[in-house]
């Protein structure tokens, strides 16, 4: 069962305005629906913000309804010798590690979908340096999707966005199931 949530005060008390995604952007030609699954809620709010950035991937599904899922979320992937207030490098082998179990797990249902990264601010927004690295990403992955959702968790707030090879959107809302 969905559940709506228009701000989430826990441990971090990172309010999660972003439910319910339609994305309206004349950019992108249709509108896209996006679910997170409580799960990875309640593992994006326990990150600890504290200075250095931290990063990691996420997979998940489309619907045949044509809803994106996030479905899981990986631990940190960061090379932690490589972290520091402005940015991470991801640990490719411990995010593909990652990806490759839970495909397997999933029966082969589940796929990269997408990246979390954290930034140590109050209300973050993606960087030159993030649109770089998801462009980057979006041309060099493998994935089934012909999208890349990603997520950078501040200290009070996540922001939630995507790429479709042409243009960044925000998601405003995202529905949580």
């Amino acid at each position: 069962m969905d559940r709506k949530h228009s701000n989430c005060n826990r441990k971090t008390n990172r309010h999660f305005s972003n439910r319910n995604a339609k994305i309206s952007n004349r950019n992108l030609s249709d509108s896209i629906k996006i679910e997170v699954t409580q799960d990875v809620i309640d593992f994006l709010q326990t990150i600890n913000i504290c200075g250095i950035e931290d990063c990691g991937v996420f997979t998940g599904s489309k619907t045949n309804n044509g809803i994106y899922r996030i479905s899981r979320v990986s631990p940190s992937c960061s090379q932690k010798i490589y972290a520091s207030f402005s940015g991470c490098i991801r640990d490719a082998k411990l995010a593909n590690d990652f990806i490759h179990n839970d495909f397997e797990h999933s029966n082969h249902t589940r796929a990269y979908i997408g990246e979390w990264h954290s930034h140590p601010e109050d209300i973050p927004k993606p960087s030159s340096i993030d649109k770089m690295a998801i462009r980057k990403i979006y041309e060099s992955v493998k994935s089934p999707f012909d999208i890349v959702l990603f997520a950078i968790i501040g200290r009070k707030h996540i922001y939630w966005g995507l790429y479709d090879g042409a243009h960044f959107s925000e998601l405003k809302q995202i529905d949580v199931v």
